[in-house]
């Protein structure tokens, strides 16, 4: 009798320690090599994630087979500070939305470092060394204060509906194509009534305070819309070199752009093939001249810090 009161003690405390304080679930090496974080999470690696809740890693993770596989929605891990490291992917939801990661270091993972699905969120996070990408997100997913170094991918690789904030990615072999483009509304432009509109488009890519973003040359395809009437002018697409800029009067055409007709007034969209792309209108009509900045409407981008590579 008084060993089977042992036992069930041991069990008691055994499953007391796998949750922390408030229902968070704790996950570390040693409890990944035994199983169990989660019904039907098998011993060893990757963990397997497939119920709902809030998890916290309390030591390193040295995966041999994937870190942490998470397959439902509404998770959040934080790795507390830790770290991981081996094979596979670091984290990777193959299935889910609404999952948040924070706080610790994914590196020298033989694939990506973090994959997230739709309405995610990455922050804190230090993706370094990946043989694939850093950072994956889907559409309305939230990236902040994280780094991206030396993946062998690219760094943070997102859609045009997300959010980058104050993120640095920095000599990814894979940033040299893109990935993410930048989309720029000029929201009133006119060549009516002795009025005329002037355009210029910037590639910053070589701009030193992108903190070592790799050059990136790319097309930028702008199209006309008519204000009055919705009606969108032909699309063209032009190349914009790395650290240059391109302009162009709307009368006349040039650097590829048509020439409009006299009498159109409207705004213009341009879509750009790279992450860090400026613009700037400038209107004048026989008396004046107005400045009128371009608004960047993908990616948003939020805060006073430099932009990097995908911010």
């Amino acid at each position: 009798m008084k060993t089977i009161r042992i036992v069930l003690a041991f069990a008691a405390c055994m499953s007391l320690a796998a949750h922390a304080a408030n229902g968070v679930v704790e996950i570390n090496h040693a409890r990944a090599l035994v199983g169990g974080v989660t019904t039907g999470d098998g011993a060893g690696y990757p963990v397997n994630i497939n119920a709902s809740g809030s998890y916290i890693l309390t030591s390193n993770l040295a995966a041999t087979s994937g870190g942490i596989v998470v397959t439902v929605s509404n998770v959040t891990i934080d790795l507390n500070g830790f770290a991981i490291s081996g094979t596979g992917t670091g984290i990777n939801v193959t299935s889910g939305s609404n999952v948040v990661v924070k706080n610790g270091t994914i590196f020298s993972m033989s694939s990506s470092g973090v994959v997230l699905l739709t309405n995610s969120r990455v922050e804190n996070v230090r993706a370094i060394s990946n043989g694939s990408d850093g950072i994956i997100v889907g559409d309305g997913s939230v990236v902040v204060n994280s780094l991206a170094s030396a993946n062998t991918g690219r760094g943070i690789n997102a859609t045009a509906k997300t959010v980058l904030k104050d993120n640095v990615s920095l000599g990814n072999a894979g940033d040299a194509t893109g990935g993410i483009k930048t989309f720029l509304l000029f929201p009133y432009v006119s060549n009516a009534n002795s009025a005329d509109t002037t355009f210029t488009i910037s590639n910053t890519t070589t701009d030193p305070t992108n903190l070592g973003s790799t050059n990136l040359a790319g097309p930028c395809t702008v199209t006309y819309y008519r204000g009055n009437s919705g009606v969108a002018t032909a699309g063209v697409t032009f190349n914009v070199p790395t650290g240059q800029q391109l302009s162009w009067p709307m009368s006349a055409g040039g650097s590829g752009a048509p020439a409009i007709p006299l009498g159109y007034t409207g705004y213009l969209i341009a879509e750009c093939n790279f992450p860090m792309a400026h613009g700037v209108a400038i209107l004048k009509d026989a008396t004046s001249s107005t400045t009128l900045p371009a608004y960047v409407i993908r990616p948003q981008r939020l805060g006073n810090q430099p932009e990097g590579l995908g911010n």
